[in-house]
């Protein structure tokens, strides 16, 4: 019962859309879990993660973890685009 109440609730994230989601089909279900620190004066970002269960179009899931650290003077739409990308790369291996 409280698996299914976890699954739920990060199924309804509505946080880091365009992290692991970026560059999915609109409608895919990801129960996922977002994480960022700040950035420092320096320009340093020590975390940007997202970590999923993605379901595939004939419901069967993947999950992916991405964890990002140290960060050096980069947007965090860059780094979101970099779990976006990665994200549709298995996404597309696992639809072969």
């Amino acid at each position: 019962k409280s698996t299914k109440y976890l699954i739920q609730l990060m199924e309804q994230n509505s946080r880091g859309t365009t992290w692991m989601k970026g560059q999915l089909p609109k409608n895919t279900v990801v129960a996922h879990r977002t994480g960022i620190s700040n950035q420092n004066d320096a320009g340093l970002r020590v975390a940007h993660n997202d970590v999923g269960i993605i379901t595939l179009p004939n419901g069967k899931h993947f999950v992916l973890s991405i964890f990002q650290k140290n960060i050096k003077n980069q947007t965090q739409e860059i780094s979101a685009q970099t779990m976006a990308e990665l994200t549709k790369v298995v996404w597309d291996y696992y639809l072969n």
